[in-house]
């Protein structure tokens, strides 16, 4: 469950990506199919993603990724190495319950 609160509102942005590593029928089909602008705005609107595609518009409750603050950062590296401080960290935010 995500617990809304009232003030600033901590922000998490989780990157992922995707590519094809050798030829598989359909992989690139698929990898253009995500880019697309279809797809880029159902990712948008409905599952609150930043688009890829320049001109996509922005899902109603998503501001502007230049205006996230970037006050806590994370070195993924290091969160792999032990991950109950992560745990901890994600915990006493208040995003889940």
């Amino acid at each position: 469950n995500i617990r809304m609160t009232a003030g600033p509102v901590p922000s998490f942005l989780n990157l992922a990506g995707a590519g094809q590593c050798q030829a598989t029928p359909g992989a690139r089909q698929l990898l253009e199919y995500l880019v697309s602008d279809e797809a880029q705005q159902y990712f948008a609107v409905e599952t609150f993603e930043y688009p890829l595609v320049a001109g996509v518009a922005l899902g109603a409750d998503l501001l502007p990724i230049d205006e996230i603050s970037d006050a806590a950062r994370l070195d993924f590296a290091t969160v792999a190495e032990n991950l109950e401080p992560t745990l901890r960290a994600i915990s006493e935010t208040g995003l889940l319950q």
